[in-house]
């Protein structure tokens, strides 16, 4: 009984081994990759275990890590750039800096922000992201603006038919936004209304720091006038009448080591006043119109444009004459702004916003944004140089 058990058992046994030969022949492939991958890759088991292990955690792992570093920023006392729509995108790579511009028209501006707005506004300020094309509104004007100028001592000043210069974001006050862990304020609409500089009822039509001078400008009344010092204050008499000329003063631009550069003597663009900040009149060019905007580029020279619908490159670093058309439009050209690893830019009376030139100096024609309405003035601030 005992042998036909064990013969039963043998049986039993050896039935089961030859039914799984097709089984067994699969398992030893597998255990064989298994050993060959083992030798090749001693860690691939561990692998996907903690592969398996950081699936669970990965979504919490990268929202710890994005905690953690607007936390280090706050922390830190680092400015804080906040993307409205989608505010954990700090920090974002490609958010440089911003275009700042102006539009006008005459008859009121026809835009959704003013549709409940019985008196609507001829003219308003407005704020660029360069990359994403979002816009935002800092604030209105009752007339039209002639020049925005950027300075990161005093903020951003602009002025033009209104008979002020105004101050409608200020460095300081973007100081106090970053240590208070807020946001930088250039692309959402809670901009405070700051201060605003009386110019003797004449209009303004172009703006320039000077360096180790202060800040002038140029009016209709063909005066130039200084109405900061160097050191960014009011001068205890009031704005500093420093020279008449002959027409107004349409565009001011300092060149770095010459001096101040103008418009403002029968369409001749010239120095107004030498790099130790003396009065003078040495010609730089002439144009056959009225120049809006004058800008130096670094290492490119000096550009300018206005109702002679061109954008020309006047003089090179040197100041050695080049007078090259960059741009032709139909229409009136106000405004230029250099955005650096990008390149220069012009806008107008058409509204649009075109790219001229690329960052290494190569001429290009490129939309960047239309607004609907006549571009004034326009300007770059660079959020790099802030963060700093």
């Amino acid at each position: 009984m005992n042998k036909k058990t064990i013969k039963s058992k043998t049986k039993i046994i050896g039935t089961k081994k030859s039914s799984s030969l097709e089984e067994l022949a699969r398992q030893t492939r597998h255990d064989d990759a298994d050993l060959i991958n083992s030798i090749i890759h001693p860690d691939k088991k561990h692998t996907k275990k903690k592969k398996s292990k950081s699936k669970k955690n990965s979504k919490h792992k990268k929202q710890k890590s994005q905690l953690e570093l607007l936390s280090e920023s706050l922390a830190s006392g680092s400015p804080v750039l906040k993307d409205l729509a989608k505010p954990w995108k700090y920090p974002r790579a490609n958010q440089k800096g911003v275009l700042v511009y102006a539009v006008y028209d005459i008859n009121g501006l026809d835009l959704p922000e003013f549709q409940d707005k019985k008196d609507k506004p001829k003219a308003a300020i407005y704020t660029l992201n360069p990359n994403t094309k979002k816009r935002s509104l800092i604030d209105t004007r009752e007339d039209k603006v002639m020049r925005l100028r950027w300075n990161s001592d005093l903020g951003l000043l602009d002025c033009g038919d209104y008979n002020n210069i105004d101050m409608c974001l200020d460095r300081k006050a973007r100081s106090e936004f970053f240590h208070n862990n807020k946001s930088i304020n250039l692309e959402n609409k809670n901009i405070l209304k700051l201060r605003k500089y009386s110019t003797n009822m004449s209009q303004v039509y172009s703006l320039s720091w000077f360096p180790f001078r202060g800040l002038y400008y140029g009016s209709k009344n063909k005066n130039l006038v200084e109405l900061f010092d160097k050191q960014g204050l009011l001068p205890t008499n009031g704005p500093q009448f420093i020279k008449k000329t002959s027409q107004p003063i349409t565009a001011l631009e300092w060149i770095p080591n010459y001096g101040l550069a103008a418009c403002c003597n029968q369409n001749e663009i010239s120095f107004c006043l030498d790099a130790n900040g003396n009065p003078t009149d040495h010609e730089i060019v002439r144009r056959q119109g009225t120049t809006h905007d004058l800008l130096w580029v670094p290492r490119r020279g000096l550009f300018d444009c206005g109702n002679y619908n061109k954008v020309m490159h006047a003089v090179d670093p040197l100041l050695n004459p080049v007078d090259e058309v960059y741009f032709s439009s139909n229409d009136w050209l106000n405004a230029l702004a250099w955005i650096p690893d990008q390149g220069l830019y012009v806008a107008g009376t058409s509204g649009y916003i075109n790219k001229c030139m690329d960052h290494l100096g190569r001429k290009i024609e490129d939309i960047l944004f239309k607004t609907g309405h006549a571009i004034t003035a326009m300007t770059y601030i660079d959020l790099e140089k802030m963060r700093k």
